[in-house]
């Protein structure tokens, strides 16, 4: 009988002391909200290694944000104790490493946290993509963090920026949705959208759709410039937008030299022109048709102008169908950015060039697009191919232009 008594209190303290290992003592409860930096590890079975995020537990108010640099969730959180935590809803994060929307949603994720600490074990299923195939594992993830003192970072390249481009500012981490930004250049104030995902905090900032000026430097200035623990970001950095594209003359090509920065002059050694002695060439055929291409020049535009006027023709491999994966814009640099709608090669011949090769062509198209809005005495003229994801769809041929008489009325 008394080797039985031992056993239980042996067993008892056993029990208990575990019971402490796994939980932080009564005096590092936490009472107010925490900010935690935490790593974990996903399992083999995936072979991506680390997954790294940011969580936010506020124990008052049953909730947690998780956050990773341009996406956060808020989830409620459930406890009996006020060590002991589980989500009460699934948490879905991107799975590192494997690009294309991959993601794992976890349907189990608990931890317990104290004011110093937090740990925990997630499990679920993560649904990868590679290319065209798309299927599903078991993903577990065990983390682990300590208190947030790190502040917030912009994830952006500081060195050029496109004017054309979406101007995105990805933060490292979830910030407040009271914080502001703008685009500061002499004379020039522009405010930024916040990007937010649930609405309880931002990701990050974007400009919206116009175009910014070449050859400027912008500064990022943001108010408010801290994360959700209050950790101050460090000074940022300017902005330099790009040195301005050629501007051209409305004279067809007839002047232009053998090259354009994404085109290439032809005469009828190559291709016979649209008009006169000689057209650009934009892409396939003069490159590679699994590669992707970008024309961009200035026009000058007088008082009372009103369109864009131009010829062109598609090129694409025999056999292929065309239009695809290609965007034409008109911008007013400091203004609108407009789109100019191109519709898919159908009815295309065979066409054998100079060099020998086969190619499908297209007709000849006259194109008329209005000005974009807040156009000076210039317009930017920009058409750009192979404009996808090639890790994330099938490769496709990427089509080619063949353009002419392009001007300004």
């Amino acid at each position: 009988m008394r080797s039985l008594v031992l056993l239980a209190l042996a067993v008892g303290f056993a029990g208990s002391c575990i019971k402490d290992i796994d939980r932080p003592p009564p005096t590092n409860y936490l009472r107010n909200p925490q900010s935690f930096t935490v790593q974990g590890m996903l399992n083999a079975d995936l072979s991506t290694g680390a997954q790294d995020f940011t969580l936010r537990l506020d124990p008052g108010h049953r909730a947690m944000i998780v956050g990773l640099p341009g996406r956060a969730m808020t989830v409620p959180v459930v406890s009996s104790d006020g060590v002991s935590f589980r989500a009460g809803s699934p948490v879905v994060l991107p799975v590192p490493n494997t690009g294309c929307g991959s993601q794992a949603t976890y349907s189990d994720f608990h931890f317990i946290a104290g004011t110093d600490s937090i740990s925990g074990t997630a499990t679920g299923i993560a649904d990868l993509t590679q290319g065209d195939l798309a299927f599903q594992k078991k993903a577990q993830l065990d983390f682990h963090g300590l208190p947030d003192v790190t502040g917030p970072s912009i994830l952006a390249d500081s060195a050029e920026a496109d004017p054309l481009a979406v101007v995105t500012f990805v933060a490292s981490e979830p910030l407040s949705v009271a914080t502001r930004a703008q685009l500061i250049s002499p004379g020039e104030q522009i405010p930024l959208a916040l990007l937010s995902s649930d609405g309880n905090v931002t990701v990050g900032f974007q400009r919206p759709p116009a175009a910014l000026r070449y050859d400027t430097r912008y500064k990022l200035a943001i108010d408010n410039w801290t994360d959700l623990a209050g950790n101050p970001g460090p000074p940022l950095d300017e902005i330099i937008t790009y040195p301005p594209p050629p501007l051209i003359p409305p004279d067809g090509f007839e002047s232009a030299t053998d090259s354009l920065p994404g085109a290439t002059i032809a005469d009828a050694t190559v291709f016979p022109p649209i008009s006169g002695e000689r057209s650009a060439l934009v892409g396939y055929p003069t490159v590679g048709y699994s590669q992707s291409a970008r024309f961009t020049v200035r026009l000058a535009v007088a008082a009372g102008d009103t369109v864009v006027r131009f010829s062109l023709r598609e090129f694409i491999p025999n056999g292929f169908p065309g239009g695809l994966n290609t965007q034409l814009r008109l911008a007013a640099p400091g203004g609108a950015i407009s789109s100019v709608p191109l519709t898919q090669l159908s009815g295309g011949t065979d066409q054998v060039l100079p060099n020998g090769m086969h190619v499908t062509a297209g007709p000849v198209t006259a194109i008329e697009a209005p000005l974009p809005e807040g156009v000076g005495n210039e317009v930017v003229f920009d058409l750009q191919t192979g404009i996808i994801n090639p890790g994330c769809t099938l490769p496709l041929p990427v089509p080619g232009y063949q353009i002419d008489d392009l001007r300004v009325e």
